[in-house]
């Protein structure tokens, strides 16, 4: 919005951008949210995949080994794909809430850990 910081709580009119806040959740905070939701939905369909595999697998089995393998496998893999998610997308998510919605600026370390952590997300996926 301009000028920075208007509308009811200030007193200010603005001269654009009125629905600035509207316009962040729609178009910044609900992908985040959204893409969270399926990434979580995804994870423990996969999960639930390879654990059912095991356990259909497992007459065939001659030891105890190995049991659950695969389902430890995509449990560990999915919780790593979650948490590369969170690192890269929920410090922008916090950035835009506190910004647009409470107006409030974050210290310059908060942003500059932002900027660090947003681009990492397809090498923390690589491991």
């Amino acid at each position: 919005s301009y000028p920075i910081g208007c509308g009811s709580t200030s007193g200010v009119a603005c001269i654009r951008g009125a629905n600035v806040k509207l316009y962040t959740i729609l178009f910044g905070l609900l992908p985040i949210f959204l893409g969270l939701f399926f990434i979580i939905i995804s994870m423990t369909l996969i999960y639930m995949s390879g654990y059912n595999q095991d356990q259909a697998m497992s007459r065939f089995r001659v030891g105890q080994e190995n049991e659950n393998r695969m389902s430890r496998e995509a449990f560990s893999l999915a919780c790593q794909y979650v948490a590369a998610f969170f690192v890269a997308f929920v410090p922008p998510a916090i950035s835009l809430a506190t910004f647009h919605i409470i107006h409030k600026q974050l210290p310059f370390g908060w942003r500059m850990l932002q900027c660090i952590l947003s681009p990492l997300q397809g090498f923390l996926n690589a491991f």
